[in-house]
């Protein structure tokens, strides 16, 4: 039942009032097809599969980024590595290429002390950053369409359920796996974005 209603188009049901809302006597009047009951198990069988699948993925990615989370703690807010070197020891789970970029010493700075020949810039003196637009002035154009990426679909990694663009956008505003994306309208959501190709909604900037 859940993959059906995910799958017979319920938002097009819209009642057209200015709160989107189900119009029940449209989805009541629904007619789907109804397969023999053993063949509903074998289904649900590999539908639940995939969703143990994605769960495992799910909290896998949680476990990485919470790794990511760490490692950047230790080496680009405690500089743990740096600290390490000054005191003549190898910095702990760490090649020696990758030691080698760290300093072995410290310096004072306008934020207190950082490592040796390390600089304090602003942030958008080193990225770049782009807000996303007001999607409903570019509505799909027949099939051709994608995804609307907005803050619950930041929150949520996915495109799931969300409103859809025209297709033929500025490519700037054309989201990949990979892109860095954040909120800032709201809460602060940060995210790198893998949940396939869609368009930039207003509220979210990459």
């Amino acid at each position: 039942m859940y993959y059906l209603l995910k799958s017979i188009g319920l938002e097009s049901m819209n009642a057209d009032s200015a709160v989107p809302g189900l119009n029940r006597e449209a989805a009541h009047t629904r007619k789907i097809r109804v397969p023999p009951l053993a063949e509903q198990r074998a289904i649900a069988h590999i539908l639940g599969s995939l969703d143990d699948k994605i769960e495992l993925n799910r909290r896998m990615n949680e476990t990485l980024e919470a790794m990511a989370r760490a490692l950047f703690q230790s080496w680009f807010v405690d500089f743990d590595p740096v600290r390490a070197k000054a005191e003549g020891r190898q910095p702990a789970g760490m090649d020696a290429a990758t030691a080698a970029l760290f300093p072995d010493s410290f310096e004072q700075s306008e934020l207190g002390e950082v490592p040796r020949g390390w600089r304090i810039v602003p942030l958008d003196r080193v990225a770049t950053f782009l807000n996303g637009l007001a999607l409903q002035k570019f509505p799909p154009q027949g099939d051709r369409y994608l995804p609307v990426i907005k803050i619950a679909q930041l929150r949520q990694g996915s495109t799931e359920g969300s409103d859809r663009a025209s297709a033929d956008l500025v490519p700037a505003y054309v989201v990949d796996d990979g892109d860095l994306l954040f909120s800032w309208s709201g809460s602060l959501e940060v995210a790198i974005w893998c949940g396939g190709r869609g368009a930039l909604n207003h509220t979210c900037s990459r």
